[in-house]
């Protein structure tokens, strides 16, 4: 698989991971897959099968085709989405965000 399809694979995952609300510990367990795997496919750093393609379609609830979409924004219209997860995970990467500027020399 070509580095350019991995990225966007790679993205797509991350994309419909957290809009489900969903956890890569959570996504790797119902994918049959430790966490060290899925955050390397999320990073487009591992190579994917496409056994490994359809499992994690199935896990996200979603075709294949979602996650090889160029504009997976288009794809999701309509699907459900969980407005409290996106907000926390927001809020993290803000107190994050504040943290390392406090570490800056």
């Amino acid at each position: 698989m070509s580095l350019i399809v991995r990225r966007q694979v790679g993205r797509n995952v991350t994309t419909i991971r957290i809009l489900k609300g969903l956890s890569q510990a959570e996504l790797a367990r119902r994918t049959k897959m430790s966490v060290s795997q899925l955050n390397r496919i999320e990073r487009t750093a591992q190579n994917l099968t496409i056994d490994l393609l359809v499992r994690l379609a199935k896990s996200l609830g979603v075709p294949v085709s979602h996650l090889l979409a160029r504009k997976i924004d288009e794809k999701l219209e309509g699907q459900e989405v969980d407005f409290d997860v996106i907000s926390e995970a927001l809020k993290s990467l803000k107190r994050s965000t504040e943290l390392l500027e406090t570490l800056k020399p």
